[in-house]
C-alpha cells in the first residue's frame, strides 16, 4: 500500500498527534466520524472553531477523548487532531478507502475512515483557521511569525488543504 501522506507527517510529529492516532486505532479498523464523536469532544470544538481562533488560550485547547475500551482518558491538541484527520482522509481517498497509520511512528494498523463532503469541508475551514492563527496553537506557539518553521508549516497546511479541496470537488 502506497502512502500519500508521508511528506506531511512531520507536521504531526509530536506526542499529542501520536496519542490521537492511538485513540483512532482503539476505535477499530473501520471507523466513522460518528464513532470519533462518540468517544471525544471534537465535534463540539469543531462547532465553535471560529471562536477558538480568537481565544487567548487556544494554545492549550485540547480534544478530550476516552478510548473505546473506556480504560484510558487522554487529550490531544486541536491542531494535531485536525491535521491528523485531514491526512488520514487524503490517504483513504487515494488508497481505496484505507489509510496506513504506520506512517505515524508507533502506530500499527490500517484504518478505513468513513467520511462525507461535510466532514472534509469542516476540516478545510479548520485548516484555514489554524493557518491564519498558526503561532497561537500548541505545537506552533513557540515559533515566531517569520520563522522558517512557521513558513514551512504554513506551506504544508496549504498543501494539505488543497488535497482536501480536490476531494470535495470530485
Amino acid at each position: 500500500m502506497k502512502s500519500y501522506i508521508e511528506k506531511w507527517v512531520w507536521i504531526t510529529g509530536n506526542d499529542s498527534a501520536l496519542e490521537f492516532v492511538y485513540f483512532l486505532e482503539s476505535l477499530g479498523n473501520k471507523i466513522s466520524f460518528q464513532d470519533i464523536y462518540k468517544f471525544c469532544d471534537l465535534k463540539q470544538k469543531l462547532e465553535i472553531r471560529n471562536i477558538i481562533s480568537t481565544a487567548e488560550n487556544c494554545e492549550q485547547l485540547a480534544i478530550e477523548y476516552k478510548w473505546k475500551d473506556n480504560k484510558i482518558e487522554d487529550s490531544s491538541s486541536f491542531a494535531d487532531a485536525i491535521l491528523t484527520l485531514s491526512l488520514i482522509i487524503i490517504d483513504c481517498h487515494k488508497n481505496d478507502g484505507i489509510s496506513d497509520l504506520t506512517v505515524f511512528i508507533g502506530a500499527e494498523n490500517k484504518v478505513q475512515l468513513d467520511y462525507d463532503k461535510e466532514n472534509v469541508e469542516i476540516l478545510i475551514d479548520s485548516l484555514n483557521i489554524l493557518n491564519e492563527n498558526l503561532t497561537k496553537f500548541f505545537g506552533f506557539s513557540f515559533y515566531e511569525i517569520d520563522d522558517i518553521e512557521t513558513k514551512e508549516s504554513s506551506i504544508a497546511i496549504l498543501e494539505i488543504k488543497q488535497e482536501l479541496e480536490k476531494i470535495t470537488s470530485e
